[in-house]
């Protein structure tokens, strides 16, 4: 598992579109872990995407409930509500990580995506890591090569 890395993100467009009336803002996530491909999900060439339900108190995620998924594995598809585990597990403990200013309280939607683009490499690297309003993440990693050894 790759290590990880503390990064900050700012979502919020300037604060003159408030005082003009547009629409409420997402939440502005201060800091979190940099995601990463899990590495069996990336063996197993799965891929997929979550929607998760979290709840934050004082800023400090509380609750993440998978609310729909839909992963595939070698081009055949798996929906579901739980998902696979391959992607889910490693995507609810990532959003433990997850901090918002500490006025942020209640629960909102995020959606995370998971998929390979590029060449094959014989060893893992570190994926492309997207986070776009409104809490949408996109986890894009280069697929690796199967090697069978007999």
């Amino acid at each position: 598992m790759p290590g990880r890395i503390l990064c900050l993100f700012l979502l919020t467009l300037p604060f003159s579109l408030a005082a003009q009336g547009q629409p409420h803002l997402p939440h502005r996530l201060r800091s979190a872990e940099m995601p990463f491909s899990p590495p069996i999900a990336e063996a197993t060439h799965t891929t997929g995407w979550l929607i998760i339900r979290i709840t934050a108190d004082g800023g400090i995620v509380t609750k993440a409930e998978v609310l729909r998924t839909e992963t595939q594995s070698r081009g055949m598809s798996h929906p579901s509500k739980s998902g696979s585990q391959l992607l889910t597990a490693p995507t609810l403990e990532y959003l433990k990580s997850w901090r918002f200013s500490s006025d942020v309280n209640g629960s909102f939607v995020v959606k995370f995506t998971y998929s390979f683009a590029g060449t094959e490499t014989e060893q893992p690297t570190n994926p492309t890591v997207e986070v776009l309003p409104p809490l949408d993440v996109n986890v894009i990693a280069r697929p690796v090569k199967l090697v069978v050894e007999y």
